[in-house]
């Protein structure tokens, strides 16, 4: 991997698997900029088998830049439901809204532009750059960095900065200067289907004779594994506030978990559940029985929320603590709604719950 010569040798064998056993996506062999960066934002942190359809609907609501940045962003998190991780959204609409006021609506075709977005880290700059624009810049993800990392040999522990480094340093070394973008994409179809995160498919692997991990039998035990953290267990309380058949619901701030998305009033559990939901909603509600409890795992989080049947004796208070805003919504606009699997599980035992009124 070091020579010149040796990494000529690796492209062209690469690049020759990749021509015969490419993965076919909606996304590939396409030039339109706008959706290959759309496409690369919903792979992050999702499987590639959910994001087709997903891929299709968004486009078909957002096709072009000008329309994402138009939309409200409700409607723009509304499409995502089912993606999780809500930021990338946000982040979506916040960049399209720069492109049009300081692109054109165009998206930047130099790496340092590209970086400099809302959303954009060094993989998605680099995928955009390489694939769509053809600049000679690598994509590295953690599928990509498991490939370079059993390649070199590297014994750096993921998710530490000398891991990173190392990989960074190694991925710009190997990145051709012609067909970047195939390349990049060959490396990810590699880590796909082949240099698989356990038990890989060595004996179909183009570049054994270029693995140090293969030739060394570490394979199996590369990259070295980083430190896991169990999730956190966080308790919340979430009330149950109905009136007819409309159920009170709020939008969470944008910044923060679950960004503006829409959910029961739900608040961390500070002493009991009931002195929780007294304190923020005020003495005259009366909490009513328990109707069931979600339980949501999340990276770094367990949530466990605890759904208690809520009355108010008087109005409902203007202002909900932690939440933009706050209605009441009919079950049909429930559907519509941008909301977290959390929140509907939430949603989901309430309405399931024998205890509750019927609606």
């Amino acid at each position: 991997m070091t020579s010149a010569r040796c990494d000529r040798s690796l492209h062209q064998t690469l690049l020759k698997w990749y021509a015969a056993n490419r993965r076919s996506f909606p996304w590939r062999g396409i030039s339109d900029p706008y959706r290959i960066w759309v496409s690369e934002v919903m792979l992050q942190q999702t499987q590639v088998a959910r994001v087709a359809a997903y891929y299709l609907r968004f486009l078909a609501k957002f096709p072009t830049v000008a329309s994402l940045a138009e939309a409200p962003l409700d409607h723009v998190l509304a499409e995502w439901q089912g993606l999780g991780y809500y930021r990338r959204a946000q982040h979506l609409h916040a960049a399209a809204q720069s492109l049009i006021a300081n692109y054109g609506g165009e998206l930047p075709q130099d790496f340092p532009s590209l970086l400099a977005l809302p959303g954009f880290g060094p993989y998605t700059a680099g995928a955009v750059a390489s694939i769509a624009f053809a600049v000679s810049v690598p994509a590295v993800d953690g599928a990509v960095g498991r490939v370079i990392a059993r390649l070199s040999g590297t014994t750096a522990r993921r998710n530490t900065s000398a891991f990173t480094r190392t990989i960074a340093r190694q991925a710009e070394a190997l990145v051709p200067r012609h067909g970047a973008g195939e390349w990049n994409q060959a490396l990810m179809d590699l880590a796909a289907s082949v240099c698989r995160p356990t038990e890989p498919l060595c004996d179909k692997c183009p570049l054994t004779a270029d693995c140090s991990a293969y030739r060394s039998g570490r394979a199996h035990t590369l990259p070295v594994l980083g430190l896991r953290l169990s999730p956190k267990t966080v308790r919340l309380a979430a009330a149950h506030l109905q009136r007819g058949t409309s159920i009170v619901l709020g939008q969470r701030p944008l910044k923060g978990l679950f960004g503006g998305l829409w959910e029961l009033p739900t608040w961390t559990i500070d002493g009991t559940v009931r002195a929780t939901l007294l304190a923020k909603l005020g003495k005259s509600a009366r909490v009513g029985e328990r109707l069931g409890i979600a339980s949501r795992t999340l990276t770094h989080r367990r949530l466990k929320t605890e759904v208690f049947r809520v009355e108010l004796l008087s109005a409902l208070p203007r202002k909900l603590p932690g939440y933009e805003t706050h209605r009441f919504f009919t079950p049909a606009k429930l559907r519509a709604l941008p909301m977290s699997s959390a929140s509907r599980a939430a949603l989901a035992v309430a309405s399931t719950s024998p205890l509750k009124a019927p609606m």
